[in-house]
C-alpha cells in the first residue's frame, strides 16, 4: 500500500465511523454494565462493525458517505434499544426477547419515563454529519439552502430589503 493511498484511507470515513462507533458502543456498554474494561468493546463490537464497514467500502462507489450514515443511524438504533431495554427490563436484550417484540406498544408509556434525554444524544452525530453532509457535499443541497433562505438575493451593498 503506498503512502498516500494509506493517507486517503486513514483520513476517509471508514476511520472516522469506526471512532465513532467504538465511542457510541463503549457508551452503551457503560449504561449496561457498569464497569468495564476497555478491551472488551474492543474485542466483541469492532469486528461486526469492520464488516459492515468493508461491504460499504467493497460495494459502495457512490453515495458511501450516505451509506455509512444509515449504518451509523441503524447501529446507533440498537445501542438505544438495547439500553432502554436493560433499563425497563433489567436484563440484556436477546433472541428470547425479540419474540416478544409485539408487547413494545403496552409498555410505551412507561418506557417514556425510563428514557433520560442524555440517551438521545446517542443519535446527535448522526443529525450533525447528515446536515452537514447535505448542505456542504451535494450542489443540489446547496443550491435548496439558498433557496431558502434566499442567498442569491442579496444586494450588493448588503442591506436587507423588504419582501
Amino acid at each position: 500500500m503506498s503512502r498516500s493511498s494509506l493517507t486517503r484511507f486513514l483520513s476517509g470515513p471508514f476511520i472516522f465511523f469506526t471512532i465513532i462507533m467504538m465511542i457510541k458502543s463503549s457508551l452503551a456498554w457503560i449504561v449496561i454494565f457498569d464497569d468495564i474494561p476497555v478491551w472488551k468493546p474492543l474485542l466483541t463490537e469492532l469486528p461486526l462493525i469492520w464488516i459492515g464497514f468493508c461491504l460499504i467500502e467493497w460495494f459502495a462507489a457512490k453515495r458511501r458517505m450516505w451509506i455509512y450514515l444509515a449504518m451509523n443511524l441503524l447501529l446507533s438504533g440498537i445501542f438505544f434499544a438495547a439500553i432502554m431495554y436493560y433499563k425497563y427490563y433489567g436484563v440484556i436484550v436477546n433472541y428470547h426477547a425479540l419474540a416478544q417484540v409485539n408487547q413494545v406498544t403496552s409498555v410505551k408509556s412507561s418506557m417514556f419515563s425510563l428514557l433520560d434525554p442524555y440517551y438521545l444524544f446517542i443519535f446527535a452525530d448522526v443529525l450533525i454529519i447528515g446536515g452537514y453532509s447535505f448542505v456542504v457535499g451535494s450542489n443540489s443541497g446547496v443550491q435548496n439552502v439558498r433557496t431558502a433562505f434566499r442567498l442569491n438575493d442579496v444586494p450588493e451593498d448588503g442591506l436587507p430589503r423588504s419582501f
